[in-house]
């Protein structure tokens, strides 16, 4: 536990310096919600966060400017495992550039050998810099969904045949279409 706890107030004092400029010595001041609770610093315009999950978790690190997510953030499950990094600009994710040379991977719940028919799995899907509520993933092999309580593992998949089971990853582009930017195949056995 208490190498959390420093890496959590190294975390805080990185991003809190990204955000800095202009921030004056008020005290942190811990604010109370029915799901986190948030610590902030204000100045005039800008405030930098730390959100908690219930369980004590670090959930986000990040900088607010005039009430929007700006800048650099840093995000975990409440597991604790890590789920994103990456920049806000007026409160939207904000992609530069996808790095698709990189790759993706994906990660299925206690890693089984062979998928089988009718079984249902527990899977996540990584490309380096995307937020995982910003990958849409369709499949034509079975039903796909999002999990309801999401910690490490985003979606649920059951497959209906044996063969091959595709994934197909796509992100929404600037235009608001949807772009294929990954596509993982997967063996599965009766």
């Amino acid at each position: 536990m208490d190498i959390k706890i420093i890496i959590s107030c190294i975390l805080i004092s990185l991003i809190s310096a990204s955000c800095q400029n202009e921030i004056n010595n008020e005290k942190y001041k811990p604010v109370f919600t029915n799901e986190k609770i948030i610590n902030l610093s204000i100045n005039k315009n800008k405030q930098l966060i730390t959100t908690y999950y219930n369980n004590g978790q670090l959930a986000s690190i990040g900088c607010y400017l005039d009430g929007k997510k700006s800048g650099y953030w840093k995000e975990w499950y409440s597991d604790g495992a890590y789920k994103w990094e990456g920049k806000y600009l007026s409160n939207n994710r904000h992609y530069e550039t996808i790095d698709l040379t990189s790759g993706g991977s994906y990660y299925i719940k206690d890693n089984p050998d062979k998928l089988k028919t009718n079984t249902p799995y527990e899977i996540k899907f990584y490309i380096p810099g995307i937020h995982p509520d910003d990958l849409t993933v369709a499949s034509n092999n079975g039903s796909i969904a999002y999990l309801e309580n999401r910690n490490q593992y985003d979606f649920k998949i059951i497959p209906e045949r044996s063969g091959e089971l595709k994934f197909y990853i796509y992100v929404r582009n600037s235009n608001g279409e949807l772009d294929l930017i990954y596509e993982i195949n997967i063996d599965v056995q009766e």
